[in-house]
C-alpha cells in the first residue's frame, strides 16, 4: 500500500474538487443548451427551418455542399453539382480539367497531343477559323478548285484564296506537283486538325450543311 504525505492528500482533493466543479458547470451549460434548443424546435415562430436545394458549381470548382442563411432567414443546405463550363451539362467522372482550369466534359474535352484542352484554350493556341476549317475538310477530300470550294462553304473565291494562305502558314496544306500540275494537298497536321475542330464546328447549322453538300459533290448527287 502507498503512503501519501499531507500535502499530496490536500493536492488530490483539491484536483478532484476543481474536477467536479467544472464537470458540474458542463453539466449546467449542457442543460441550458438543451432548454434553448428545446424552446426553438417548439417555437411555431422560429425561422430555423432548413430547407434543401441544389445550384450548378461555380466554374472551376468541382462541387460540395455547404450551409447559408436564406433569404427568409433560416438555415438551408445547398448541394452544388459540377457542371461542364463550356455546355453546363452535370458531369459524371469522365471529366477533363483543362489547363485554365475549366471543368469540361469529354463532348468538349478536346485532346491535342497529350493534353485535353476546353475549346477556347484550342483556339487561342491554334487559331483556325471556320472559314478556314470548311477549306481544309474539303482539301482533304480531294477538292482542288476553288469556285466549287467557295460554292460548297458558301463564301466568295477570295475568302478561299485567303483561306488557303492561312492553312499554308499553319503548315495543315502542302503544294506538290509542279506548275499546272501543282495541287493543295492536307498535311497530317492538317488531318488532325480537322479531327480536333470537329468537336467545335461539326455541329454548327452551316457546317452540317456544307457536310452534306460535300458529300452529294463527292459522290455526284
Amino acid at each position: 500500500m502507498i503512503k501519501m504525505s499531507r500535502k499530496e492528500n490536500r493536492d488530490i482533493t483539491k484536483i478532484l474538487q476543481t474536477l467536479g466543479e467544472t464537470v458540474s458547470q458542463f453539466s449546467s451549460r449542457l442543460s441550458d443548451i438543451e432548454e434553448r434548443l428545446g424552446r426553438i424546435e417548439n417555437s411555431q415562430d422560429s425561422k430555423l427551418i432548413e430547407n434543401s436545394r441544389t445550384v450548378p458549381e461555380e466554374q472551376g470548382e468541382l462541387g460540395g455542399q455547404s450551409l447559408s442563411r436564406s433569404a427568409g432567414g433560416g438555415i438551408e443546405r445547398v448541394a452544388r453539382i459540377p457542371v461542364c463550363d463550356v455546355c453546363g451539362t452535370r458531369l459524371d467522372e469522365n471529366f477533363t480539367i483543362c489547363g485554365c482550369g475549366k471543368k469540361v466534359c469529354e463532348k468538349h474535352a478536346i485532346q491535342s497531343g497529350p493534353r485535353s484542352l476546353c475549346v477556347e484554350c484550342l483556339i487561342d493556341a491554334v487559331p483556325l477559323t471556320k472559314r478556314s476549317y470548311k477549306v481544309l475538310v474539303a482539301i482533304a477530300n480531294g477538292v482542288q478548285d476553288k469556285k466549287t470550294i467557295a460554292k460548297l462553304a458558301r463564301i466568295s473565291k477570295e475568302d478561299v484564296k485567303v483561306a488557303l494562305t492561312e492553312l499554308a502558314a499553319l503548315g495543315f496544306i502542302a503544294k506538290t506537283g509542279w506548275f499546272i500540275f501543282a495541287k493543295n494537298e492536307a498535311a497530317d497536321s492538317g488531318i488532325h486538325a480537322i479531327g480536333m475542330f470537329r468537336n467545335v464546328y461539326g455541329g454548327d447549322e452551316d457546317v452540317v450543311l456544307f457536310d452534306l453538300e460535300l458529300r452529294s459533290c463527292l459522290t455526284g448527287g
